[in-house]
């Protein structure tokens, strides 16, 4: 078992907290007395690495690198999760378009500004099928 566990575990319970994270992590109070010694000869379970952290109010993945599941490095990448555009409520997906064409609009219209143009404004676009009365034929 990786030192560096040893040492994660006997920090964060260096308070005799070691009883309340074992209830709260619903693991037994031995299974922590035998991190804190470091003589344990495999890894813990993930699960059990995950469920102590997240008892003591602590990032997994935290738990995970000092337990040597992941790296240092991979604990601290940046993770960027991005939802397929399919799972996206309607509602949601408006105000999103909403807010975009806001910013848009915010930049063209300093844009336009500067160069003395008139912004175009959607709500006065004529459709396609409608007559415009400036127009003349």
């Amino acid at each position: 078992m990786s030192e560096k566990w040893s040492q994660y575990v006997t920090a964060l319970t260096e308070d005799g907290l070691q009883k309340d994270a074992a209830d709260a992590a619903g693991i037994d109070q031995s299974s922590i007395s035998r991190w804190k010694s470091g003589k344990l000869k495999a890894a813990p379970d993930a699960h059990k690495v995950v469920a102590f952290a997240r008892a003591l109010g602590r990032p997994p993945v935290e738990a995970l690198a000092a337990a040597s599941y992941i790296t240092d490095s991979e604990a601290h990448d940046v993770i960027t999760v991005r939802q397929s555009p399919a799972d996206i409520t309607d509602d949601d997906l408006a105000r999103e378009l909403l807010d975009r064409l806001g910013r848009l609009r915010g930049r063209h219209d300093l844009k336009t500004r500067r160069h003395g143009w008139s912004a175009w404004d959607p709500r006065n676009a004529v459709s396609s099928g409608s007559q415009n009365s400036d127009h003349r034929k």
